[in-house]
């Protein structure tokens, strides 16, 4: 459980960089929010910022299916919280 001021800060961490991956990642396929609107809404640098951390989720997705799982849980609660 992190908190938004986490997700949103400088910080580094393992579990940081996970969790701001994994929001990226649903920001593009469950919303409607553009690179840039990412980028603004977790005050980060810019677009590019964004397209590197969706390559390397992606990556990580690809490797791992427990991570593949975890992200499907997450994405299907979040389309039932749309609905």
């Amino acid at each position: 459980n992190l908190k938004q001021s986490e997700i949103k800060s400088k910080k580094r961490t393992k579990d940081i960089l996970l969790a701001r991956k994994i929001i990226i990642y649903l920001g593009r396929n469950v919303s409607s929010n553009s690179m840039a609107e990412l980028a603004k809404i977790l005050d980060m640098k810019d677009h590019s910022t964004i397209s590197k951390a969706i390559k390397k989720i992606q990556a990580e997705v690809a490797e791992n299916d427990d991570l593949k799982k975890k992200i499907a849980e997450i994405e299907s609660k979040v389309k039932e919280i749309k609905k």
